[in-house]
């Protein structure tokens, strides 16, 4: 079998956050979303109260915050605050398929 290194998704949150409660119960909780995650990515939740270090690593400043990396670790976007569930399974298809590497978010119709 080959493997097949995945990007990875850093998924910063906290538990007094509206927002990331709303995104939990909504766009993660999506079988589209979920399933995308499984299949093609290395999905690594961070507490934002328990993981200081990360959270000051990552220079986060508000929840919730997503980060997408390669499997390399190398950065390749992020995005800052809610996103729906439209929104987060094109972005997610976007680096899952290596189209960031060729065109931009806005020109991907994933």
């Amino acid at each position: 079998m080959l493997f097949r290194s995945k990007p990875i998704v850093l998924y910063f949150w906290a538990a007094w956050c509206t927002y990331c409660k709303k995104m939990e119960k909504t766009t993660l909780a999506e079988n589209a979303v979920l399933t995308e995650l499984k299949e093609n990515f290395i999905s690594i939740s961070v507490d934002m109260d328990k993981d200081k270090k990360l959270v000051s690593q990552w220079n986060i400043r508000g929840v919730p915050a997503i980060w997408f990396l390669k499997s390399d670790g190398t950065k390749i976007s992020n995005i800052p605050g809610y996103v729906d569930e439209r929104q987060f399974l094109k972005a997610l298809k976007y680096i899952s398929s290596g189209k960031y590497e060729t065109m931009e978010f806005d020109e991907f119709d994933g």
